[in-house]
């Protein structure tokens, strides 16, 4: 009852407003399953029967509340990049390696983003020992959506972390830009991100931060292709804070663990 609810709510969400978009042909979208476990679901999947433009048959429907301003100025940056230069068969422009956005719908407080479907995410496939993954050609992927965020955009994720890279055809796209600020000289939020995945300057709340925080959690998801656990590993917070605080008098430990990860 509770994810029939939820479900109508959605789909009242994109039918209102369905007449409102210039992408969509029709009102013809259905949600077809939940893509998270979650029993106030957040992603659907979602089947489109007809669109003005060559999108796919079946997007994701990410449903978020309260939209604000500078999370809706990063989405379309990044949509009229997309709209430039990725969803035009003449494309010649580098891939952004970012999850493709077709929509946002709005409606009050509630937003419900239009994606690029795909499957699991990077850290099923490290957990797993994919065989079929290509390390250094996904290294590769995961860098350039990082080179994206910082040269083009001229801003910072500051949440990288495997679980936000997911699997699209045969490649790995960062996903999730409600983290992702400009890199100005304005302080900005101190507890962002991930533990396992923060710098340094993160774990001590240093508002000041740049985009090398993201070189460093980008750094700590490279160490897990290559090796069994993250680079920063414990069962209580409190340690591996301390352990990644450690880093900035102490270097040889984590050098020495580095240098010896030969695995895959």
């Amino acid at each position: 009852m509770v994810f029939y609810n939820q479900k109508f709510r959605i789909l009242s969400l994109i039918k209102s407003l369905m007449p409102k978009l210039q992408n969509f042909q029709t009102d013809n979208l259905r949600l077809s399953k939940r893509l998270d476990g979650e029993v106030k679901a957040k992603f659907f999947e979602a089947e489109v029967k007809e669109w003005k433009k060559k999108f796919p048959n079946k997007v994701a429907i990410k449903k978020q509340h309260m939209l604000n301003q500078k999370e809706k100025n990063i989405i379309e940056a990044i949509m009229k990049y997309q709209e430039q230069h990725e969803l035009k068969e003449s494309n010649k422009q580098p891939s952004t390696q970012l999850v493709k956005i077709y929509d946002i719908i709005q409606m009050n407080s509630e937003s419900a983003f239009v994606m690029e479907l795909g499957e699991n995410n990077l850290l099923f496939y490290l957990k797993n020992n994919k065989p079929s993954l290509k390390k250094i050609l996904q290294i590769n992927q995961l860098s350039q959506s990082i080179r994206f965020i910082h040269q083009d955009l001229k801003s910072m994720h500051r949440d990288i972390k495997p679980e936000n890279f997911i699997y699209i055809g045969d490649q790995f796209k960062l996903i999730d830009f409600g983290t992702v600020r400009y890199n100005t000289n304005i302080d900005k939020t101190i507890q962002i991100g991930t533990t396992l995945y923060q710098a340094p300057e993160m774990v001590n709340g240093q508002s000041n931060h740049t985009e090398a925080i993201d070189i460093w959690s980008l750094g700590c998801v490279f160490y897990e292709f290559f090796g069994p656990e993250p680079l920063f590993y414990g069962k209580i917070q409190t340690a591996v804070k301390n352990d990644i605080q450690s880093i900035i008098t102490n270097q040889k430990d984590l050098k020495e663990k580095i240098n010896s990860n030969k695995g895959g």
